[in-house]
């Protein structure tokens, strides 16, 4: 009499039958620090705004801002966005072909939680 023995591999054991068991597990959530983020955003997306109406409302604000940024007056570029009555703390790059405007709050203990940047085409 002979006796049929199957391979070892052809068991279905394990995670093929409890494949909840070996999900990960999160920590429960504290939504306490994106509450305190999004608030503090509202204020940069306020100064923003206030760039942007005044991008958008005088071509000769723009064509100072341009030229200022054309010979790399970096001084110039800065007092006229500072003349916007901003409240955040504002780096300014520009390029030969745009202009970008990083927001952030300006306390030093808000200052990782939320910033703004965006890129305005001049050319």
């Amino acid at each position: 009499m002979y006796y049929w023995i199957p391979p070892f591999n052809c068991y279905i054991v394990g995670p093929a039958w409890t494949p909840y068991m070996y999900r990960p597990q999160y920590p429960p959530v504290n939504p306490d620090y994106l509450y305190e983020s999004a608030n503090y955003m509202q204020p940069l997306i306020q100064d923003i705004n206030r760039v942007l109406d005044k991008l958008g409302s005088s071509k000769e604000f723009d064509e100072k801002l341009m030229e200022a940024a054309q010979v790399n007056d970096k001084e110039e570029v800065k007092r006229l966005i500072d003349t916007l009555d901003i409240n955040a703390d504002v780096k300014i790059d520009y390029t030969p072909d745009s202009l970008s405007l990083t927001f952030e709050p300006m306390e030093e203990e808000r200052k990782g939680c939320c910033k703004v940047e965006t890129r305005l085409r001049w050319r």
